[in-house]
């Protein structure tokens, strides 16, 4: 049976997540942008009759809970921006700003993770459940190195391979402290969340520059 072309393109939804046939997330962004709108427009009308923590908790239920699913697989898209710029829209509503203000410092008093870091956190609890599955530097060599207990990055010639979450997530755990590598996976979680959330981190290449002596 020969399938017609547009039966070729339809995107398959797998667990939630929109895929097209060609691995890209233009299909499943779009979806979930269609989603935060709605919520968008549910919190500012929501803001003329509840409070701020009312309103905090509805940002959860109705853009969260989107934003943060399996963010680990769609983060990297080169179109991912357009989502982070939409969760900014919503915290403006909870924290009373205008349309452009900045609102760094709300995500941090609303104890709000911004989308690079839902992703970021995402990375380093994936390493941290299965961190068997991946090889050390110090696998491949008898010397005693400050790298050692690093984790090895994978070679990807491509720029698209570098977007992949094994990837992304290698290059933020070598980051970590070992003291805090080392802890049970929910003291971790609480930790790195917590460090996450008071850094409020717009972009990845600001968590691989900053100081992580205080996590």
């Amino acid at each position: 049976m020969t399938l017609r072309n547009n039966e070729e393109q339809d995107p398959v939804k797998f667990l939630g997540v929109l895929l097209d046939p060609k691995l890209q997330w233009d299909v499943h962004l779009d979806s979930l942008a269609r989603k935060l709108n709605t919520g968008i427009f549910m919190l500012r009308n929501l803001a003329k009759n509840v409070s701020h923590a009312a309103l905090r908790s509805a940002y959860f239920a109705v853009c969260h809970s989107h934003l943060s699913y399996a963010t680990l697989a769609w983060g990297r898209a080169s179109d991912s921006k357009r989502i982070f710029a939409l969760q900014r829209r919503a915290v403006r509503i909870i924290a009373g700003l205008g349309y452009r203000d900045d609102c760094a410092h709300a995500f941090k008093c609303l104890d709000i993770l911004t989308m690079p870091s839902i992703y970021i956190f995402q990375s380093l609890v994936y390493i941290k459940n299965n961190l068997p599955r991946f090889e050390k530097n110090s696998d491949n060599h008898d010397h005693n190195t400050r790298s050692g207990l690093d984790l090895r990055v994978p070679y990807c010639r491509l720029e698209r391979s570098q977007r992949g979450p094994n990837y992304n997530a290698v290059k933020f755990y070598n980051r970590v402290p070992t003291t805090v590598r080392l802890l049970p996976i929910n003291s971790f979680k609480s930790r790195i969340r917590k460090f996450l959330s008071i850094n409020a981190f717009y972009t990845y290449q600001e968590f691989l520059n900053c100081d992580m002596s205080n996590v």
